[in-house]
């Protein structure tokens, strides 16, 4: 094997294929220099990438787990809600019972109310018989409160007691004049 020295080994001459092919190498050289600074360029865009999905990765996992609790929290408002809107429809068909009891009680007070009058009305019928079978005249102050108890104008709102009324006033009226 022989040595060379770099003394020995001297530069080929230039000649014109040479040089035509050192133009293109050059230009090589300068494309592919271009060409590693893009890749570098890239391989930082590419980390930067990686970088920005790890982070959206992240942030899809918390969203992720936002999402489950607020769907959790929908289904326990949602629930509520059945919940109040059941004891809202127990509640107005109590309501609507009470009010019919209110009305059922209140008419039956009216009409205890009128038996009342009319019973107050008898028992002043009943002293004034009892007066007048005793033969004593009967008292003007309560013939005339008799008469305000049991005139027709009182009782003229459809009761039952209304004839009643009319024959007692008649009656009372009678008395008095026969007390005169």
């Amino acid at each position: 094997m022989m040595l060379v020295s770099a003394a020995t080994v001297s530069k080929p001459k230039p000649s014109p294929q040479l040089d035509m092919f050192d133009g293109a190498i050059r230009q090589l050289q300068s494309d592919n220099e271009q060409l590693r600074q893009r890749v570098a360029s890239l391989e930082a865009d590419h980390s930067r990438l990686i970088d920005q999905l790890d982070t959206a990765r992240g942030i899809n996992r918390q969203i992720k787990k936002q999402n489950t609790k607020l769907q959790r929290d929908n289904q326990t408002l949602f629930k509520s809600v059945r919940e109040l809107q059941e004891r809202n429809a127990d509640y107005n068909a109590r309501r609507v019972i009470a009010s019919d009891l209110a009305d059922k009680y209140r008419d039956e007070n009216s009409s205890l109310q009128r038996q009342i009058e009319l019973l107050q009305v008898q028992t002043r019928v009943l002293e004034l018989r009892i007066a007048e079978a005793q033969s004593a005249p009967a008292e003007p102050a309560l013939l005339r409160q008799l008469l305000r108890i049991c005139h027709p104008d009182l009782w003229s709102q459809g009761q039952s007691a209304t004839e009643l009324a009319h024959l007692m006033s008649i009656e009372i009226n009678r008395l008095r004049d026969q007390a005169r």
